[in-house]
């Protein structure tokens, strides 16, 4: 979108008698404040997901996971439960990473101006969106790891071919 504002563009818009300069800035800026908006409220509702539903329902099932572990150890003290062990240790890694890709999450969003939209746009391209992206990544890796009983919001199989 800044891009519009490029020399060559403004001259052949404003030649052809398109747009004049003071048209195009205020397009420009619309766009970028709409874009900048709908990031962030994209954003805060992926914090949300993640804090209220997705960390929770990982949570209870690693407690659930370490429960059954520990009741195998104490009626058989030599078992080696590598199941239980390798997905507490993958889900608290990731439950990990994922409270502080929402801490970083948060502290790019507490970073933005809301005045200054052009600033914004670059820091959402630069900081956020890779964030998000992060914080996806991890929590698609929990999904794939944790009890559908668990699993609080709907998957894929069943978002697209209403699989139960």
């Amino acid at each position: 979108m800044p891009h519009l504002l490029d020399e060559k563009n403004v001259d052949m818009l404003e030649k052809h008698g398109v747009f004049s300069r003071s048209e195009l800035e205020s397009r420009c800026e619309v766009m970028l404040e709409n874009y900048c908006k709908t990031i962030c409220i994209e954003a805060r509702t992926m914090r949300s997901m993640v804090i209220k539903r997705i960390a929770p329902a990982v949570e209870s099932y690693t407690a659930e996971l370490s429960a059954n572990l520990n009741e195998k150890k104490r009626a058989i003290p030599d078992l080696e439960c590598c199941f239980e062990k390798e997905i507490i240790t993958e889900l608290s890694m990731r439950t990990d990473r994922i409270y502080s890709g929402v801490q970083r999450m948060v502290s790019v969003l507490d970073s933005l101006s809301d005045e200054d939209y052009f600033r914004d746009a670059e820091v959402i391209r630069d900081k956020l969106l890779p964030e998000m992206s992060r914080l996806r990544e991890d929590s698609d890796a929990a999904e794939k790891l944790t009890s559908k009983k668990y699993w609080p919001l709907p998957n894929y199989g069943l978002l697209l071919f209403g699989e139960k």
